[in-house]
């Protein structure tokens, strides 16, 4: 197959796709599931404008943070109802008052294919929120921008560093465009949410997916007639957080790192001194604040008033934020999962690369659910 970049570290961003004049690329599965461009030899010309934009081929400026801030939303509903400190809702939600602007985000549409959306309504902000522990397929979003920005409307682009750093690539510099990056673990890749859930999907193709409801990780999947199901234990999610299932570009990845991409970078404030952690608003979840660009500043100062927030520094904001400083470590079975995962379907391949661990992990909180019924009963006598 042509690719523009070797496998192993494309991130699937997409910036080539939207690049080529010739439609030469289409964006294709490969064997573990990960989207890979593909190029049509048939179709190409050798202009070379796709290599000229991927990013990990060329590299584009970075910044390292200026300003540093744990925070979470004044508004309360607004913050309990986000994974952390609801500071992606308060940036899109500024954009849209403020600056008139069109807001970029995942959403998740049939069959649980998350893609990015361009938006100018409020009410998608809150379809926006959560984490989403899978790829968000990128698709000709980044054509769309250019065009907003053309028109000269503001827009704010929230995603993994890897596709902030595609869309500028392809994009270049824009007085109106805002970026946001994430501070992310590693993305899988959405056809094994959709293989693990297939059961559920065959009886609605709408239904969607949190992975978290603040700092408490469970799986609730909503169906499109009101009912919904909690997962606590799921093992999609465990061998999310065990890195057995990212895309194999997450593993070396350039951006795990002080040096963004994004004007602003947002995150789980994990490690926060206790003198702020243990307020009882910060319970409830709070979010890292880095500010990488003057344009970065300028949007924070245009949404400060939104925020409880305090000034900390890189330091703190790195110390258990370890994609601040290096990429994730697969688990020791990964090579299990990929081969089995050819041959087989997802949730087999996990059963089989996290054997025994996961059944412990299982049988543990088993335990723990029974000990804390058992506790509630005698109570209650």
């Amino acid at each position: 197959m042509n690719t523009v970049c070797p496998e192993i570290i494309c991130t699937g961003c997409c910036s080539c796709y939207n690049k080529c004049p010739h439609n030469a690329i289409s964006m294709i599965e490969n064997n573990y599931g990960a989207i890979i461009p593909i190029i049509n030899n048939n179709i190409c010309v050798n202009c070379e404008l796709c290599k000229k934009v991927c990013p990990q081929l060329v590299e584009n400026e970075r910044f390292e943070p200026k300003e540093v801030y744990a925070v979470w939303a004044k508004n309360k509903n607004e913050h309990l109802s986000s994974s952390s400190g609801g500071a992606a809702s308060v940036f899109y939600r500024n954009i849209l008052t403020r600056y008139s602007g069109i807001c970029i985000g995942s959403l998740f549409f049939d069959n649980l294919f998350l893609r990015y959306y361009a938006t100018e309504n409020i009410d998608d902000i809150e379809k926006f929120k959560g984490s989403k522990y899978v790829q968000s397929y990128v698709g000709d979003i980044f054509t769309q921008i250019k065009e907003y920005v053309k028109n000269k409307r503001y827009v704010l682009f929230i995603g993994t560093p890897c596709q902030v750093d595609g869309l500028k690539s392809f994009l270049g510099d824009s007085e109106y465009l805002f970026t946001i990056d994430l501070i992310c673990h590693g993305v899988p890749p959405v056809i094994y949410l959709q293989q693990h859930f297939k059961k559920y999907l065959k009886k609605d193709s709408k239904m969607v997916v949190s992975f978290r409801t603040n700092n408490h990780f469970r799986m609730i999947l909503s169906f499109y007639n009101g009912k919904r199901i909690i997962i606590k234990n799921d093992i999609y999610l465990y061998a999310y957080l065990k890195g057995l299932i990212y895309r194999e570009n997450c593993y070396h990845c350039k951006y795990a790192q002080k040096r963004r991409s994004g004007d602003i970078t947002i995150g789980d404030f994990w490690g926060l001194s206790n003198e702020i952690a243990s307020m009882e608003d910060a319970k409830n979840g709070c979010s890292v604040v880095m500010l990488n660009t003057k344009k970065g500043k300028e949007l924070f100062n245009t949404c400060k008033d939104d925020f409880i927030l305090y000034e900390r520094t890189f330091d703190e904001a790195c110390k258990k934020n370890n994609q601040l400083n290096y990429s994730s470590i697969p688990h020791k079975n990964r090579k299990i999962f990929l081969r089995k995962y050819k041959n087989d379907k997802f949730t087999f391949a996990c059963v089989k690369a996290l054997f025994p661990y996961y059944q412990i992990h299982s049988i543990y909180h088993l335990i723990v659910s029974c000990f804390k019924i058992l506790t509630l009963k005698n109570n209650l006598l």
